[in-house]
């Protein structure tokens, strides 16, 4: 891509579609709002709205398969061995594991800090959180039976604070953290040992525009680029490993409108959840 377009793509995000190589390969309206999309196979996924008591596997046809409820609001949910989930109980301040059959486990007690976004590592490597509490948040990294700790990441090396109001929260190849903060109005990344690496604001442009960036979730892909739903301009960005803006994946011209959970599934298509129960399933890494 030259230089001049990926520019004139930045500044335009508000006025014009996204890259030509983004097909979207089918939509279909969810019963409430997807703020939270987890991906099983390239063709099903668990969608649940804000604060929920319940979770919905949709296959990429609109068809409901199957539904699990629980009685707390599901603020975050992960799955692993595909059928097993891990619930975070922002109110409770607990961390539960559901059984595929529906029996319900107490993992985790965070008190006094809540649990809000939740990332399962695949092959048994555990899982972490993110917290929020009255003195600012931390991400906690735990083995996969919950039991133990193995990381806390709360501040930097020169004793300043991480995190305020860690939202969700996703790791790269490379092992780094990317944690959205929706009180800072970041995307932030450190790595693995918990040194700041980088922090994405929104890309120059819409900074220099007075755009505001509000980021709801985030994911990562094979090319370990970082996509982020950007809920106000209804924009999807993606940036590098290294936080340098790249493009605009999708925008309101798109007929996007407050994008909220995604998810890239194993074949890389990209499920955009948004307020209004729209889930749209995009096709873009294959082309490019």
């Amino acid at each position: 891509m030259a230089q001049n377009e990926t520019c004139r793509r930045s500044s335009l995000a508000e006025e014009e579609r996204g890259p030509k190589h983004v097909t979207m390969m089918s939509a279909f309206k969810a019963e409430e709002s997807g703020s939270e999309i987890v991906s099983v196979n390239p063709f099903e996924s668990w969608v649940a709205p804000v604060a929920a008591k319940r979770v919905v596997l949709y296959n990429d046809n609109g068809e409901s398969v199957r539904d699990i409820n629980v009685d707390f609001k599901i603020q975050c949910f992960g799955v692993f061995d595909r059928k097993n989930f891990i619930l975070s109980d922002y109110s409770g301040k607990c961390i539960y594991k559901l059984s595929h059959e529906g029996e319900l486990t107490k993992l985790v007690s965070t008190s006094p800090f809540s649990p809000n976004g939740i990332r399962v590592f695949p092959n048994d490597r555990g899982f972490v959180v993110c917290m929020v509490g009255t003195s600012g948040g931390k991400v906690v990294r735990y083995t996969h039976d919950g039991k133990s700790r193995t990381k806390t990441y709360q501040k930097d090396d020169r004793g300043h604070p991480l995190f305020k109001f860690p939202r969700r929260v996703v790791s790269n190849m490379n092992e780094d953290l990317i944690v959205v903060d929706i009180m800072f109005k970041s995307v932030i990344c450190i790595n693995k040992d918990g040194n700041l690496r980088w922090v994405y604001k929104g890309s120059l442009e819409s900074r220099k525009n007075g755009i505001e960036f509000d980021p709801w979730d985030l994911e990562t892909n094979s090319k370990e680029e970082i996509i982020i739903s950007n809920t106000k301009p209804n924009t999807i960005d993606v940036v590098s490993k290294d936080g340098s803006f790249l493009m605009y994946l999708v925008t309101k011209i798109d007929g996007i409108s407050h994008p909220l959970g995604i998810c890239v599934d194993s074949e890389g298509k990209l499920w955009v959840g948004q307020a209004s129960g729209q889930v749209c399933i995009y096709n873009y890494l294959n082309d490019r």
